[in-house]
């Protein structure tokens, strides 16, 4: 996949994503896009996966759901998540699964013609899927922080560090998807940068 295929998502402009191949779902979360978003323009890459484009003037931070849709999309977690400012996704090219163009059934003529969303009914739509989708976890939230604070400031004493690891139980409630793993594993290791263990 060519690169300069993909849009990088800036300021003003947000993006659906539906990582699904139930093909009864996808139905269940177009109806819900419309009924609480709006009608937009859709990209289809894999169906019956498919990505929704919004212009907004809030500002949006990025938000994801999980949940189960009987292994179809095994071995990836399903997932729907609204791609913001920093984050990309492909417009055009050729989908590297499939060996076929990337689809917008009605292209985009202008920006214009994008319909905009609000902050507020970003919330209020992944709380409903959360309500819909079969065993959906809680709607995860990642707050951008406008300015990183020092690293230095995040090395943490490696003895502490290591009991709280010992203490903190390795549960399904606690880590319910392999991404869950991995942001506890990153944070080990900024935490103990220096320490060999964390190797």
């Amino acid at each position: 996949r060519d690169p300069s295929d993909a849009v990088l998502v800036r300021r003003g402009l947000v993006a659906v994503d539906v990582d699904t191949k139930a093909p009864d779902l996808c139905v269940e979360i177009v109806r819900a896009i419309q009924d609480r978003l709006g009608s937009a323009p859709i990209r289809i890459g894999d169906k019956p996966k498919f990505l929704v484009v919004f212009r907004t003037d809030d500002d949006i931070p990025y938000e994801r759901i999980d949940f189960d849709d009987a292994g179809a999309s095994a071995p990836k977690t399903p997932r729907v998540e609204i791609l913001t400012a920093g984050r990309q996704f492909v417009a055009h090219g050729i989908h590297p699964d499939t060996r076929q163009p990337y689809h917008w059934p009605k292209p985009i003529t202008t920006l214009d013609s994008i319909p905009k969303i609000t902050r507020q009914q970003v919330h209020d739509f992944f709380d409903y899927l959360a309500t819909i989708l079969p065993k959906a976890h809680q709607p995860v939230i990642e707050a951008r922080s406008k300015e990183a604070p020092p690293q230095h400031t995040l090395t943490g004493d490696v003895q502490h560090v290591r009991r709280a690891i010992n203490l903190l139980p390795n549960t399904e409630a606690l880590f319910p998807t392999y991404d869950d793993y991995v942001r506890v594993g990153a944070a080990i290791k900024a935490a103990v940068p220096e320490d060999d263990a964390t190797e």
